[in-house]
């Protein structure tokens, strides 16, 4: 990589030279991380205290969608230069998204979330174990649910 042309702005490694589209991938996850970065400043500060429950609840709720956003912007550059070949644990384990059904894609894709949350938080391998399974079943049963 040529660290002549790397962009050193991002919370990641620096990037050589990308295409334009992927430079606008690397602009974007940025600008999501200091947006993200705020809100979380926002949310640790006094000024809360004067929220409802419901909106510190959606505001943790919005928090949480941009993280997700960010490391999904961060794996689509990490494929820049690694490839496409690595998937996460919960990509592995729940299968390819190979459908034109948006419910079918919603669900697995909630799956697949909640199973990387699940190996990367959970600290009890039997539990982790556990936990991903039932939520592999679950997965299977929500799409089941949307056909009669």
């Amino acid at each position: 990589m040529n660290n002549e042309n790397a962009n050193t702005n991002g919370p990641d490694r620096g990037y050589g030279e990308l295409a334009d589209f992927q430079k606008r991938v690397v602009e974007e996850r940025n600008e999501l991380h200091e947006k993200t970065v705020k809100l979380l400043s926002f949310l640790n500060s006094e000024t809360v205290n004067g929220l409802t429950s419901k909106q510190f609840y959606l505001l943790k709720k919005q928090l949480w969608a941009m993280e997700q956003y960010e490391k999904i912007l961060s794996e689509r550059i990490d494929s820049f230069f690694d490839g496409d070949s690595d998937f996460s644990e919960g990509a592995k384990l729940i299968g390819h998204f190979g459908t034109d059904k948006q419910d079918v894609f919603a669900i697995k894709t909630a799956a697949v979330v909640l199973i990387d949350e699940i190996k990367n938080r959970g600290k009890d391998s039997d539990r982790i174990a556990t936990a991903c399974t039932d939520a592999e079943k679950a997965q299977m049963m929500g799409v089941k649910s949307l056909f009669s």
